[in-house]
């Protein structure tokens, strides 16, 4: 077979790749709605409202409302799975504002952070942290730049939360 006839079977094969264009479904939020209270039912649905509660949608949420989406879906999970302390960690979570996990953060004495030889070691989602002074005073530097930009990523948003649950109690 030469190279030609090669070429000329590709280019075959994608003109009808193109034309055979596959409508994909939309890819829907399916939750078991009972696990959750009426409150939190009333809560979620005026989240995914917006968006038709279609996770195609979701680029049309801001950072922080994919971040409650995700703490949302990570309740559910844990009520579903019956794993009541995750469950309440994650309604904990959703109880509290993201100016208020901010400010906590804010307000974190870097004093109290120790260093690294003492730093406590944390496992979030099988992924371990050590929580030490120089870690903070970076993290706080790039949240505080963020903020002053006007766009806190969501990855951020996860940084100060671990942060706020290991040194803000």
């Amino acid at each position: 077979m030469s190279i030609d006839h090669l070429h000329r079977r590709i280019d075959t094969m994608m003109q009808q790749l193109r034309a055979y264009k596959i409508k994909a479904e939309p890819r829907k939020i399916a939750l078991k709605w009972h696990l959750f209270t009426l409150i939190e039912q009333d809560q979620l649905a005026a989240l995914l409202a917006p968006i038709d509660y279609s996770m195609d949608n979701a680029h049309q949420l801001t950072d922080e409302q994919l971040d409650q989406l995700r703490t949302w879906l990570q309740l559910h999970e844990a009520l579903d799975q019956d794993d009541t302390a995750a469950a309440e960690r994650y309604r904990q979570r959703l109880a509290v504002s993201l100016e208020q996990v901010l400010a906590a953060f804010l307000a974190i004495p870097e004093q109290d952070v120790p260093d690294f030889k003492d730093a406590p070691h944390i496992e979030i989602e099988g992924v371990h942290y050590t929580l030490y002074r120089t870690m903070y005073r970076a993290t706080r530097d790039r949240i505080e730049r963020e903020l002053a930009r006007g766009k806190l990523l969501t990855s951020s948003i996860d940084d100060v939360r671990m942060w706020v649950e290991a040194y803000a109690s």
